[in-house]
């Protein structure tokens, strides 16, 4: 029969694996997680830059006299 003192090993070996499989699992969902939240972020930012592209092209647009 197995000592108290190996299974309390075993039993504290099988926690670090879960905990590292879990730290496994979870890492690559929160990288997708930040990538969609940049992405948003992106087309945010992009859709406030048009307007202001376009008003800097009217200003910066010659207007010919004649």
């Amino acid at each position: 029969m197995p000592s108290n003192q190996s299974l309390r090993r075993k039993w504290k070996a099988r926690r670090i694996m879960d905990a590292i499989e879990v730290g496994m699992v979870k890492r690559p969902r929160d990288n997708r997680e930040e990538i969609e939240k940049i992405r948003k972020l992106n087309w945010a930012l992009e859709e406030k830059v048009k307007p202001l592209c376009i008003k800097n092209h009217v200003l910066l647009t010659p207007r010919w006299r004649g």
